[in-house]
């Protein structure tokens, strides 16, 4: 008898810390790996501030469908999950998805790393376009550390990350909108993990936001 089955890869994500009213993104693959069609039936993610819309409901045996979780942080402060269920017929349980995250109203500069400005704001207006935007990631350690974005990759950014940081100091990054990205609004996330401790992340929000000219 054939069967559906749903995993997903990666089936938990940490997106470490991050700040409050903001958007983040996580994406993964959902897969087929049984020997029926996965029909998804509904998707629950809990409250509102939690959003992953599907491009389409069936996933024949074998395939896989490429899903953004988009979580609104809003308030939040402190610790948090989202535990997303997704509900296909013939699975006696739904596929749980664990996200989690530390939400701080503003970034501490007492963490081992930080990332200032922790929030990339990307402006478009009338007579300025802001494109690119240098970063700061402070190493407060007495160790140099190595950075590594951990997340998905970007479509509308390319994005360098200082190889090393050095003990107690200080490198600088970069972001720059892909050219034929300008004109468009966004909002994503990146996902960072330092290599003096496998379980610190930071996730910086990135925005595009375009401005309109009121005054003519």
């Amino acid at each position: 008898m054939s069967q559906p089955v749903l995993k997903s890869s990666p089936e938990n994500f940490d997106f470490g810390i991050t700040i409050n009213n903001s958007i983040i993104v996580h994406k993964l693959w959902l897969k087929s790996t049984g020997t029926d069609t996965v029909k998804i039936k509904d998707i629950k993610t809990g409250c509102s501030c939690t959003t992953m819309p599907l491009s389409r409901n069936e996933i024949a045996p074998g395939d896989s469908l490429e899903v953004a979780i988009r979580w609104d942080t809003q308030r939040t402060y402190g610790p948090d999950k989202k535990y997303p269920f997704i509900f296909y017929e013939g699975a006696k349980e739904p596929l749980r998805i664990g996200l989690f995250t530390n939400v701080q109203n503003v970034p501490d500069s007492n963490l081992p790393v930080s990332v200032w400005p922790f929030k990339f704001e990307l402006g478009k207006h009338p007579a300025k376009s802001l494109d690119s935007l240098e970063f700061r990631i402070k190493n407060t350690t007495d160790k140099d550390i190595a950075a590594s974005i951990v997340s998905h990759a970007l479509e509308q950014c390319e994005i360098n990350l200082p190889k090393v940081l050095p003990a107690k100091s200080a490198a600088f990054g970069f972001i720059k909108i892909k050219p034929e990205f300008v004109g468009q609004e966004f909002q994503d996330s990146i996902t960072i993990r330092f290599s003096h401790d496998d379980k610190f992340f930071i996730t910086v929000p990135i925005r595009r936001k375009l401005y309109v000219d009121t005054q003519g």
